[in-house]
């Protein structure tokens, strides 16, 4: 996903050389990988095809990627191919651990978690976020395997809307960036990385991922009766959301930033061999000019203000 350059530029040598790079190569290698194998896909494999329709979690249905080498006689491919899906399902949650780890451990540098979660080992390796990290997902996959896995629904769908909550906060930010970068004197041509489609992009991420968080529950109105489970499991995060913002909120009494007032420049970056904000790679100090942040959708500042808002 594009949201982990933004989490890994924060530890990046030189992001504002190498995040706009980064950000450019993941935009065609899902154009690629995903968009156009799934245009393929669906020109091959029937929308009724029996291994998708009958699957269930005691009749596993073929992947569509081996099902399209199976239909093309090629069986031993669709055998290779099961084996890189796996491989990159192992990928995928590695990916996923590390994200998760650096959200712990950077929401506790800034005080949204517990101070215990900011320590490292010496090799810059946040153990404490880690643990707790890799402990959450074992024990939510366990649940996975218990009993009608209802409460293993409710955290896979609070999980699910919160990264689109996250996607929200991301295009928020990138919005409100954009705006105190001009409100304040600055040429939008010497950002280091342009979205190409500003402002349609982020207002359109906006209004789309609002009508996909309060329109997953429609099968529960479906039919012309209600079905108060699955009302329950599509809506359960949305008041979890709202309840953890309005307490960060209220209970430290934070201020809206004006525009005019938001601090878009890279001041200092952290060492990860301490627990400190200092002077570093990237900051006025060790510049002639300063250094500002890029106005991608992935910046480190879209994600933080992402992560705060689903936190």
């Amino acid at each position: 996903g594009t949201e982990v350059v933004g989490i890994i530029a924060g530890e990046a040598a030189d992001p504002v050389r190498t995040v706009p790079k980064a950000i450019r190569q993941v935009f065609w290698r899902i154009l690629l990988f995903y968009v156009s194998c799934i245009f393929i896909i669906g020109l091959i494999i029937p929308y009724n095809d029996p291994s998708l329709v009958n699957a269930s979690t005691d009749n596993i249905g073929q992947s569509p990627f081996a099902m399209v080498f199976s239909k093309a006689g090629l069986k031993p491919a669709a055998d290779v191919m099961n084996a890189i899906i796996l491989t990159t399902v192992l990928s995928a949650g590695n990916s996923c651990i590390y994200i998760a780890t650096r959200t712990l451990w950077n929401l506790a540098m800034h005080g949204q978690a517990p101070a215990v979660f900011r320590k490292v080992t010496k090799s810059g390796i946040p153990m404490y976020s880690l643990g707790l990290s890799l402990s959450i997902a074992t024990a939510i996959f366990l649940l996975s395997l218990i009993g009608n896995q209802v409460v293993y629904t409710w955290i896979l769908s609070l999980a699910g809307v919160t990264g689109f909550v996250s996607w929200l906060g991301i295009a928020f930010s990138h919005i409100r960036f954009r705006g105190a970068y001009v409100r304040q004197g600055f040429d939008v041509k010497d950002l280091p990385y342009k979205s190409v489609l500003y402002p349609f992009g982020p207002s359109l991420c906006l209004v789309v991922i609002t009508v996909i968080v309060f329109g997953q529950g429609w099968p529960s109105f479906a039919g012309g009766s209600f079905h108060a489970k699955t009302f329950v499991t599509s809506y359960v995060s949305i008041p979890v959301t709202v309840a953890l913002y309005l307490f960060w909120k209220f209970g430290k009494k934070t201020k809206w930033v004006r525009l005019e007032d938001a601090d878009i420049m890279r001041d200092s970056i952290f060492d990860p061999t301490s627990d400190v904000y200092a002077p570093g790679r990237n900051s006025r100090e060790t510049r002639s000019h300063p250094v500002l942040l890029t106005s991608s959708q992935d910046s480190m500042a879209s994600v933080a203000t992402g992560v705060k808002l689903c936190t």
